[in-house]
């Protein structure tokens, strides 16, 4: 399998479709291998096996929480901006509607009703996204107006705008093009495995800790082994 720089991808791109649309291609390419990338971490984190998450909350609860929240606001965020149009008012946005337009002009391959079929399913995130994270809209933000969503349609969402972009890519340039990227190194994985490590070995430096108080042992007892670049005081009390 042949691997490709990302400037490369792009000139690949840029030769096929020209130095306008293009660009486009690629970003939006790129934009829906990032949604998918994002939505699998989630998944994997916080609707999995409960295990996951006590790790995470064991390590911190309050920084889990945020994470939890910042990767599914952010994906809501991204399904909303791509299925836009491609102009609001006098602006240009990086929207799916350009694939549409980009296969009728260049193949023939009407992609517009499938595009369609996407913006009804996914009207609920929209709104959702609209009213709560692009903007405050005063009622939802005071509760006496709701727009509810749940994980499985933000699944489907996912699927579906990575299943249009390789639909695009499979009518419009006859290539089976792989939405989700490949890592390396199972990178979630790594990330909870050495948190869940982490775990293990400060419940034992706090036994060690409590058995070396007991035998008055005080100043091995209250001896650090966490580096200074970590325990950073002044920035926890006022950060900016």
């Amino acid at each position: 399998m042949a691997s490709f720089s990302p400037e490369e991808v792009r000139a690949n791109y840029v030769a096929e479709f020209g130095d306008e649309d293009g660009p486009i291609v690629h970003r939006l390419t790129d934009a829906a291998s990032q949604l998918a990338l994002e939505w699998r971490v989630f998944l994997y984190l916080f609707c999995g096996p409960q295990e996951r998450v006590d790790v995470l909350n064991r390590a911190s609860g309050l920084t889990a929480r945020l994470i939890q929240n910042l990767l599914w606001d952010n994906v809501l965020l991204r399904i909303r901006r791509l299925a836009d149009p491609m102009t609001s008012r006098s602006n240009k946005n990086l929207s799916l509607e350009h694939l549409v337009r980009i296969g009728r002009n260049t193949k023939a391959v009407d992609l517009g009703p499938f595009l369609e079929v996407i913006r009804n399913e996914i009207s609920e995130l929209s709104a959702y996204a609209s009213k709560y994270l692009a903007h405050s809209d005063l009622e939802h933000a005071l509760g006496s107006k709701k727009v509810s969503i749940v994980r499985k349609d933000t699944t489907r969402a996912v699927k579906q705008i990575a299943g249009f972009v390789s639909m695009f890519h499979r009518d419009v340039r006859d290539v089976q093009h792989l939405i989700m990227p490949i890592t390396s190194a199972d990178d979630e994985q790594q990330f909870l495995a050495r948190l869940h490590l982490g775990n293990v070995t400060a419940q034992a430096n706090r036994f060690s800790r409590v058995e070396k108080a007991k035998m008055g042992e005080w100043d091995d007892a209250l001896k650090s082994n966490i580096p200074d670049w970590i325990l950073d005081m002044d920035f926890r009390n006022y950060p900016f």
